[in-house]
């Protein structure tokens, strides 16, 4: 992963990605995926069709942290939270 590029983060709905370089880390609520966080290389699966999650748990994590701050960052509001929440 080359550390000299940024994140970049989106989300809709509780649909959610992260990716940094060539790798992408996605979240698709039950409803629609595995509801849970799955990273893919775009330079060699840009259909994201094998997760390397499994057999690459630290670069994972890494991804899961820089979403964290991203939603931190702009301030993402997870399902049912209250906007206008003073605590």
């Amino acid at each position: 992963m080359d550390s000299q590029i940024g994140a970049l983060g989106w989300e809709y709905n509780n649909l959610k990605a992260i990716r940094i370089g060539d790798y992408k880390a996605t979240w698709i609520v039950k409803l629609f995926g595995p509801s849970e966080w799955r990273v893919f290389d775009l330079s060699v699966d840009p259909g994201e069709s094998k997760g390397l999650s499994a057999e690459m748990p630290e670069l994972k994590q890494r991804l899961i942290e820089a979403w964290d701050e991203y939603a931190e960052s702009v301030g993402v509001i997870p399902p049912g939270g209250d906007p206008f929440a003073t605590e």
